[in-house]
C-alpha cells in the first residue's frame, strides 16, 4: 500500500543506482502484463535487488510496476485449534527471495524455518519464526480496547484483540518474493504534473516543502523502529524521484477524524479528546508556522471517519473545508487527497 501511495503521489521516474543500470529494468509507472520467467528475472537483475532490505528503492516501488514484490508483511497467529495456517500474500508465490523480521534485521531460511507450498508460506516444526498464540492476541472481556475484531470473523467476531504494537512485532514478518501472476487491479495515474508548484520547483531543481495532515497512519502508526514512516517516506520517494531536497513538516493527529480537524484548524481544542488534545496542539503549531511555505500538502483522513460511520456526503464537505483553509492560507499550495480504507 505505501508503494501503490507513493506512484500515486509522485511524478518522477525512479533513477536505479549505476551499478545495476545495466541489469535492471527500467521502471515504469503502469502496471507490467508481460511476466517474464524466474530465470529471466534472475539474469536480469543485480544481486542487491534480489533480497528485501530498506533501501529506498524498495520501500517506495509500487508493487504493479514490479515482478519482485517487496518487503510485503504478514502476521502469523495461531488458529484457535492450535494449527498454523499456510500464510497467502498478495500474489501466489513463484520463488521466494527472502523472509525477514518486522524490522528487517533477521533473515529466516527457506526449508529451515520455512517452505513454500502451493504458492504460500508454511512455518516448519522448528521454525525460528514466531506465532502468536491466541490467548495473547485476544483479551480477556474486562480488559480495556476501543478496537473489536472484525464483524466478519465468525466466532471471533466482537473480541477484543490486543493493538500494542510491541506485542505484536515478534510476529510479524516481510517477505520479498517473484511473482508470476499478473495483476488486473486499479492502477493509480500519475498526476505529479498536475500540481503546479510541485511540478515548477522539480524543473528549477528547487527544494520542496511538505506537510503532512492525517490520521494515526500519518504518524506512523505500525511502523517498526527500523522502518520509514509513511509521511517520511513519500518525502524520501519525492527526493529520488525528482532529485530535489523535500522537507516534510507532519501535522498528523492519531485518533482524529474530519470533524475532530474542523475543530483543530479552529483551534477549539476543548472538543477533541482529552488524550489526543496536546497532539492536536502541536499539529496546529505546525501548520501555522508553516502554511505559507508549504508547496504540497497531503490531506489522509478517513479510517477513523469510516469506522465511526460517518456518511460520505459529510466527510466530503470536511474535506472541502480542510482544502479551502490551506488555499486561504497559500494561494500556491498543492493539494493531494489520500485515499482512505475501509476499517470496519
Amino acid at each position: 500500500m505505501k508503494r501503490a501511495f507513493a506512484a500515486l503521489c509522485l511524478a518522477a521516474v525512479l533513477v536505479c543506482c549505476a551499478s545495476c543500470a545495466n541489469k535492471t529494468e527500467e521502471r515504469r509507472e503502469e502496471n507490467i502484463s508481460n511476466m517474464k520467467s524466474v530465470e529471466e528475472i534472475i539474469s536480469q537483475s543485480c544481486e542487491a535487488d534480489l533480497s528485501g532490505g530498506t533501501e529506498t528503492k524498495k520501500l517506495i516501488t509500487p508493487f504493479y510496476t514490479s515482478q519482485i514484490q517487496y518487503n510485503e508483511g504478514f502476521f502469523l497467529l495461531e488458529n484457535a485449534d492450535g494449527s498454523i495456517s499456510d500464510a497467502q500474500l498478495l500474489f501466489p508465490i513463484e520463488k521466494i527471495l527472502d523472509i525477514r523480521s518486522n524490522d528487517l534485521q533477521t533473515v529466516y531460511k527457506e526449508g529451515t524455518d520455512y517452505e513454500i507450498i502451493d504458492g504460500k508460506i508454511r512455518i516448519t516444526a522448528n521454525s525460528a519464526m514466531r506465532v502468536m498464540p491466541r490467548s495473547e492476541f485476544f483479551l480477556s472481556d474486562d480488559a480495556y480496547s476501543d478496537f473489536l475484531y472484525n464483524s466478519n470473523a465468525g466466532e471471533d467476531a466482537g473480541k477484543k484483540p490486543v493493538t500494542d504494537k510491541t506485542a505484536l512485532y515478534p510476529y510479524r514478518y516481510a517477505a520479498t518474493y517473484i511473482r508470476a501472476e499478473i495483476y488486473n487491479g486499479f492502477v493509480p495515474a500519475s498526476k505529479g504534473a498536475r500540481l503546479s508548484s510541485y511540478a515548477e520547483k522539480v524543473r528549477k531543481k528547487e527544494p520542496l516543502n511538505f506537510m503532512y495532515v492525517g490520521d494515526s497512519i500519518g504518524t506512523g502508526a505500525g511502523a517498526s523502529g527500523e522502518l520509514t514512516k509513511l509521511a517520511d517516506l513519500v518525502a524520501l520517494g519525492a527526493t529520488e524521484r525528482a532529485g530535489v531536497k523535500v522537507t516534510m513538516r507532519n501535522a498528523s493527529v492519531g485518533g482524529l477524524n474530519s470533524d475532530d480537524f474542523q475543530f483543530v484548524l479552529k483551534k477549539q481544542f476543548s472538543n477533541i479528546r482529552e488524550e489526543f488534545r496536546n497532539s492536536a496542539q502541536n499539529a496546529m503549531s505546525v501548520i501555522e508556522k508553516y502554511d505559507e511555505k508549504t508547496d504540497v500538502v497531503f490531506i489522509a483522513l478517513g479510517a477513523n471517519d469510516c469506522a465511526g460511520g460517518m456518511p460520505a456526503s459529510k466527510f466530503a464537505l470536511n474535506v472541502c473545508n480542510i482544502i479551502d483553509y490551506f488555499r486561504d492560507a497559500n494561494k500556491s499550495i498543492s493539494v493531494v487527497l489520500v485515499s482512505s480504507m475501509d476499517i470496519s
